[in-house]
């Protein structure tokens, strides 16, 4: 790195960051405005009203003080010819006797406005009274509408990323977990920020403008006395930030030690192994490596905080007594030192939550930022929108992989290398080989989850990356070993591997019963609308009983028959519209019993009929109903054809085969 790199910003290139930082905040506006825009302008009004009435009342103040002190003139004036003012029994004080005289039971002049001042300063406190809550209800409103709108927009923004080469990256998970930890209440926190911000700044400019009639120096010097402590609260915001930014890791790894340890997964063999307390402990030396910077930094800037505070302490109160001073000299009334000093104690609180505020409205924008970074990622993979795609074929001719090579995102040791492979229509092709040969890679290329490093994959001849991506997802059927567990009714399970058969009753039967799921079904106390898992098993639009838990080979059961809701439409053998074309089975039998997976061997070939099939499966048994095996190595196909062919072979199949059915005898 360059000397230039490492050279220290300067104090004017640190304040221009951080004001390049809070361009944020009007992105959040912009959102805030877009989710509601009359609340927003109705909670703009009421902190205009909030912002003002200080000043007003302040005022109001004043006016009243120097209508006192004008009726105590007037009686000692009045009484100035005799020995002196004597008050009699029922003048206990010259602001009774004013009140008494303004009420129609005297005659002082100006009795009519001191009652219109005073009416005022009461209408101006009860209003007060009613702008705090009704701000906050309009606020918290508007809060909820803006946390909905960030969630969605990041949910909106995973959903369009169509490859799944994000989903498998550590930084995008960093960048996601920093997102959703920002999301639920930093945005809010800005536009609470913005709100008390603008409010605050009304009240500081109404203070200032009066503290301005006694000299513009005044307000100038007011402003002065903040200015070390906002670059301060800046620079604070910032470092904290940046510990958190880049030690975003540490704080997933804290994440995914509490769920070890929480979790029912785990829960077994944590407890069998001793590993409960390893494992606490991991995640209290990551939290105090974390916590520690952190606690670090506030040490250093509190003692920082505090020299600043007493700074513009000491400034206000010189402030205040040159305000005294001008009172003893009577270059101000009473009334005026009142305004004056209050408004210089106000300005002074004011300045003070400003510098607070901006620091924090800093800092919330920061980490806001973060989230606007996830909104704006790129797709990796470039999908061709609805008009430029190419209509789905049909699978006449089958699908080709040609030529293809794949390497994984910033990894250098190619996956597959060249590689070709035809399936045809109606066709199953089993991928055998051993871990990291290829075969999980191969599906994902074939649900276009990933697109080829180099080389094609061709649907009758029409290049994939051309093909409308959501139709062509539509046509496939996929069982994978690692299927999602759906804590929803029985019938919501199976029904969404296809939506829009997500109510025909028949449907779901019919897959079911192809799965094997239908006896483990029937056996529920609710049937097809029993809950399963005990995730959501409540507050479902009613109350719901406990929901059913299944074991491995049970779920994979439901798995199975969710796949199968794409393979015949209608029961009868023959396709009809949105079924599969194409059919992935990885690992499909993996969890069952020998029962059950003979069960599904018994069903293979009507399974599979009509469907260009791709199986992968360690069992040789499911392996040998294939029409082709392919026998995978290093991402290199080096054995392709029948069972009984590979069998007289005598190669890799062979011997494999032979290895696990020697198991058995």
């Amino acid at each position: 790195m360059s000397g230039e790199a490492q050279r220290p910003k300067s104090v004017r290139e640190k304040l221009a960051e951080r004001a390049k930082a809070l361009a944020g905040v009007p992105r959040v506006l912009r959102l805030v405005w877009d989710a509601q825009p009359r609340l927003a302008l109705t909670l703009l009004s009421l902190n205009v009203l909030q912002g003002i009435q200080p000043a007003v009342s302040l005022y109001l103040s004043k006016l009243v003080i120097d209508a006192v002190a004008a009726t105590i003139q007037q009686r000692l004036a009045a009484g100035a010819g005799g020995t002196g003012v004597v008050l009699g029994a029922a003048e206990v004080s010259p602001l009774v006797e004013w009140l008494t005289e303004v009420l129609g039971l005297g005659g002082v002049p100006g009795a009519a406005w001191g009652l219109t001042v005073l009416g005022l300063s009461v209408g101006v406190a009860a209003l007060s009274g009613v702008l705090e809550p009704t701000a906050t209800r309009v606020q918290l409103q508007l809060g909820d509408q803006l946390s909905r709108e960030m969630q969605t927009r990041i949910l909106t923004k995973a959903n369009s990323l169509a490859d799944v080469s994000y989903f498998e990256n550590p930084a995008f998970y960093d960048a996601l977990q920093r997102a959703q930890n920002d999301a639920g209440y930093r945005p809010l926190n800005v536009l609470a920020g913005v709100i008390s911000l603008f409010r605050n700044v009304v009240q500081l400019m109404s203070m200032l403008a009066v503290l301005a009639r006694f000299g513009p120096l005044v307000a100038v010097a007011a402003v002065a006395l903040a200015l070390p402590n906002l670059y301060l609260q800046l620079a604070s915001q910032y470092e904290t930030f940046s510990i958190n930014r880049w030690n975003i890791a540490e704080v997933r790894r804290m994440s995914y030690f509490v769920q070890l340890i929480t979790m029912k997964e785990p829960a077994r063999e944590l407890r069998i192994f001793g590993l409960t307390d390893y494992f606490l402990d991991r995640f209290l030396d990551e939290f105090r490596a974390f916590h520690g910077r952190l606690q670090a930094v506030r040490k250093r800037h509190m003692w920082l905080d505090l020299g600043c505070a007493a700074l513009t302490s000491l400034g206000f109160v010189g402030m205040y007594v040159y305000f005294v001073v001008l009172a003893l000299a009577r270059r101000v009334s009473l009334g005026d030192l009142t305004l004056s000093t209050g408004a210089l104690f106000q300005a002074q609180s004011r300045t003070l939550d400003l510098v607070r505020q901006l620091g924090s409205l800093y800092g919330d924008v920061l980490f806001v930022g973060q989230v606007f970074e996830f909104l704006d990622t790129k797709p990796a993979m470039a999908v061709p929108s609805p008009e430029e795609a190419q209509p789905t074929p049909a699978l006449r001719r089958g699908i080709e992989l040609r030529d293809v090579t794949f390497v994984y995102p910033g990894t250098e040791r190619p996956v597959l290398e060249h590689f070709n492979l035809t399936i045809r229509p109606g066709e199953c092709v089993a991928l055998v080989g051993e871990n990291g040969a290829g075969k999980t890679t191969i599906v994902k290329l074939l649900g276009r989850l990933y697109d080829p490093t180099e080389g094609r994959i061709l649907v009758d001849g029409v290049d994939l990356r051309e093909v409308n991506l959501e139709e062509w997802r539509g046509r496939i059927g996929a069982i994978f070993q690692d299927f999602c567990r759906y804590h929803l009714p029985a019938k919501t399970n199976i029904g969404l591997g296809n939506l829009a058969k997500l109510d025909e009753v028949a449907a779901i039967e019919r897959a079911a019963a192809r799965g094997g799921a239908a006896a483990v079904i029937e056996k529920l106390e609710e049937g097809y609308d029993t809950v399963l898992g005990r995730w959501l098993s409540t507050g479902m639009g009613k109350v719901q009983r406990e929901g059913a838990e299944l074991s491995g080979g049970e779920w994979q059961k439901v798995a199975l028959s969710r796949g199968f809701m794409r393979s015949d439409g209608n029961g009868n053998g023959s396709s009809a519209e949105g079924d599969a074309q194409l059919l992935i089975l990885d690992e499909p039998t993996a969890a069952l019993d020998t029962q059950s997976e003979y069960d599904v061997y018994l069903r293979f070939h009507e399974l599979t009929k009509g469907k260009a099939t791709l199986l992968i499966s360690h069992r040789f048994s499911t392996v040998r109903m294939a029409d082709r095996i392919v026998v995978l190595e290093h991402g290199k196909i080096i054995e392709d054809g029948t069972h009984a062919a590979l069998m007289a072979l005598g190669g890799t199949y062979a011997d494999l085969y032979e290895k696990q059915a020697s198991k058995y005898r």
